[in-house]
């Protein structure tokens, strides 16, 4: 009987997951309780492990790489540990059940050691998701218009200010460092860096081909077009110098919003670095000290990127597999105006409502979402049987 009615207080708080396993608890019980998947164990098991190596090897000596490993996974290793010692408990409390006299205070004591375990596993689910997604405060986002020719570029406007509006909902700094607007209609090329929390996890998903499909202003048939979106993390402590002697700076009276003041001064820098080539126009600041001090970062920042791309190859290996050829039939995701419908192709998510998710962060985040959680089932299904393999391996 006492089984029977710790079994109804236990089943309904620990089957609450869609990743579970079995728990088998005493066979007087003759019940299973729903807990972490294989795959969930097998991986904590792994961090638990390297964690506490890494602590021990910061105890004995400054470690940045192993203080930021510490940084990362310490939540992560702390729910699995409370997840941990509340099994425990149970099982503890559980062998205790035929004791007399102990059956109520056992029955009080493992319902609260469930709310426990429920608690801890859930804390376990959103760690692991954040620990499992790629992690990164700085990235380079660009975005290239590929085949739909005008229609395409719209597209990469309207995305380019979507991500904007996604950057500016979690906090990021959002810092533009090149654009082409082909002459004002839509845009060619944007390259920006977004600073933030966790910004690569954000920004992952967002890798590939976005295919759009919808009646242009000036057609009556459906047009596809696409653009290409490549993510790269911006290393950290990594910077460039640059030689006062490769710079060409001039200044210019700013043009647009300011007043007279910006409108009749020489406040705007104009900016070239000639080993590159490059060129920057900056009228951002109201000084042209200011202005010269923000093109430069400005500059360091692109040259950083192109490094990053030339020295490892990063971006042109990121395109060729994020982005394939931009081809249309080549898509991660597809915005399709007729049915109304926003769907990632890579694990059938989508979401109803294209305009709603282009001008809505929490469309997007709720989408981001979606696509994450599959993407680490799968993650974790590969890199437990890696540990299951390494294991065979060794004995």
């Amino acid at each position: 009987m006492i089984c029977r009615r710790i079994s109804s207080r236990l089943t309904p708080l620990l089957h609450t997951s869609p990743l579970r396993n079995s728990l088998l608890l005493p066979s007087r019980c003759n019940s299973t309780y729903n807990t972490l998947s294989t795959h969930q164990q097998a991986y904590l098991t792994r961090i638990k492990t390297d964690y506490e190596a890494a602590k021990m090897v910061t105890e004995m000596k400054q470690s940045a790489v192993s203080e930021r490993y510490l940084h990362r996974f310490g939540p992560l290793y702390e729910a699995f540990k409370e997840y941990q010692t509340a099994l425990d408990n149970i099982e503890e409390c559980l062998t205790l059940v035929n004791e007399e006299g102990m059956r109520e205070v056992v029955e009080e004591e493992v319902g609260e050691l469930a709310e426990l375990v429920t608690a801890s596993k859930a804390a376990i689910e959103d760690q692991i998701g954040m620990a499992l997604a790629p992690s990164g405060d700085s990235i380079f986002l660009e975005i290239l218009m590929a085949v739909g020719g005008t229609e395409s570029a719209v597209f990469a406007q309207e995305m380019l200010q979507l991500y904007q509006s996604v950057a500016g909902y979690h906090g990021y700094q959002w810092k533009l460092l090149e654009e082409d607007t082909r002459g004002g209609v839509g845009l060619a090329k944007a390259v920006v860096q977004i600073t933030g929390d966790n910004a690569m996890g954000t920004f992952h998903f967002e890798a590939g081909v976005h295919r759009v499909q919808r009646v242009p202003f000036n057609d009556t048939r459906i047009h596809t077009s696409t653009i290409v979106v490549t993510v790269i993390e911006k290393p950290p402590d990594m910077a460039i110098e640059i030689n006062p002697a490769d710079l060409e700076i001039s200044f210019t009276t700013s043009t647009g919003p300011g007043g007279q003041y910006v409108n009749r001064r020489q406040t705007r820098c104009q900016l070239h670095h000639i080993p590159s080539g490059t060129r920057i126009s900056c009228q951002e600041e109201r000084e042209a000290l200011q202005n010269k001090t923000r093109a430069i970062e400005i500059l360091s920042d692109i040259l950083l990127r192109q490094m990053i791309s030339d020295k490892e190859g990063r971006m042109r290996d990121s395109r060729k597999s994020q982005a394939l050829q931009g081809d249309r039939s080549d898509k991660i995701r597809t915005y399709n105006f007729k049915s109304n419908r926003v769907v990632d192709h890579r694990y059938g998510e989508g979401v109803t409502g294209v305009v709603e998710y282009l001008r809505n962060p929490e469309e997007f985040t709720k989408l981001r979402e979606r696509v994450a959680s599959k993407w680490q089932l799968e993650k974790l299904a590969a890199m437990a049987e890696d540990i299951a393999t390494g294991s065979r391996k060794k004995t």
